[in-house]
């Protein structure tokens, strides 16, 4: 549970210090294009390996990513805001401040929103199978919606690399559809496949091979 709170602590920091810190920084001059290059490619080459299902083994160190590109962004805005032409200012002060300032919207009247969402990204429960191979459950829906049950994420993290992980698959498993009381997952180990089973009550409620 402490977790979901550092988890919501992030984005309202984020959303509320981020735009001020851009400030800071196209104002005083701090980086240098180097560095801003630097920092460009950077999270470039984490939202690419987003891409390939590749991230940061954990829910808060992967914020990482979100919290770069939003500080990116926002030092983007205030450095297009210091060049001459007058039209490309008025344009970005117009399009570019709509995401800030839903931003801090958000971080202040819609409060009880972002920790509605957090709760649903922040992994309730996190199972070691074997070798490498672990599964997270995220819990969805809520009292406004429809529909609810449990989200099985499966992940392999390189041995040589325990901080990276990669996703294998993604199972929504919905309370319509599946009994999703103690549920349980195993894995088995084949030559050129995974064969991932999700059990509910000692109920095979799913089953089905992952190519490696």
């Amino acid at each position: 549970m402490a977790n979901i709170f550092i988890f919501i602590g992030i984005v309202e920091l984020g959303l509320l210090g981020l735009p001020i810190l851009a400030f800071t920084i196209a104002k005083s001059q701090i980086l240098s294009r180097r560095k801003i290059f630097w920092f460009y490619s950077f999270f470039g080459v984490l939202g690419l390996g987003r891409i390939f299902n590749l991230s940061f083994r954990g829910d808060v160190f992967d914020m990482i990513l979100p919290v770069g590109l939003y500080l990116g962004y926002c030092i983007l805005v205030f450095y297009l805001l210091k060049i001459d032409n007058k039209i490309l200012r008025l344009t970005t002060f117009i399009i570019g401040f709509i995401p800030i300032a839903h931003g801090y919207i958000m971080a202040t009247v819609g409060v009880l929103g972002i920790m509605m969402i957090s709760v649903e990204l922040f992994a309730t429960k996190s199972t070691d199978l074997q070798e490498s191979f672990y599964y997270r459950e995220y819990d969805y829906g809520n009292a406004t919606s429809s529909d609810g049950g449990t989200i099985i994420e499966f992940y392999k993290s390189p041995i040589w690399f325990p901080l990276i992980e990669k996703r294998l698959l993604t199972k929504k498993v919905s309370y319509l559809q599946y009994n999703t009381e103690r549920l349980n997952v195993t894995l088995e180990l084949n030559k050129d496949s995974y064969n991932l089973k999700i059990f509910s009550k000692d109920s095979l409620q799913f089953d089905t091979l992952i190519s490696r």
